[in-house]
């Protein structure tokens, strides 16, 4: 099995523009735990944790396991918001699953070594075909 990434994350209090916008400033980004047959939980997680997750290739195929006062939650990043001018994180959702739970991902795949093959050295073109 993939090795997890743990993320400590704090419960939000309040909800709402204003909350969010609170959280914001003190260095946290507003998210939500979300699936599982089970309630919405409202959480923040620290900005620069994020941002740094965030750049990483896999962050929408990456397992995440959030520490949440102790509970352990299984997620997976669903959606993420980012400011228009800026490009950092404004709210993220997290799919909690458990061993029953059948997901649908899209995994990126990249090439290596393409610009060694003898066809694209003559000018050919790499057709990647998908379904």
């Amino acid at each position: 099995m993939v090795e997890a990434v743990t993320v400590s994350v704090e419960v939000r209090e309040r909800t709402g523009k204003g909350a969010a916008r609170a959280q914001r400033r003190a260095g946290r980004i507003p998210a939500v735990i979300y699936g599982d047959k089970q309630d919405p939980i409202t959480i923040s997680v620290d900005d620069r944790e994020l941002t740094k997750l965030f750049h990483s290739p896999r962050f929408f195929t990456q397992i995440f396991e959030l520490n949440l006062d102790g509970e352990k939650h299984q997620v997976l990043a669903r959606d993420l918001q980012v400011h228009p001018v800026t490009d950092g994180p404004l709210h993220v959702d997290f799919m909690r699953f458990n061993q029953e739970t059948r997901i649908v991902l899209l995994i990126p795949a990249t090439f290596i070594n393409d610009e060694l093959s003898p066809g694209l050295k003559r000018g050919g073109v790499l057709n990647i075909v998908r379904r």
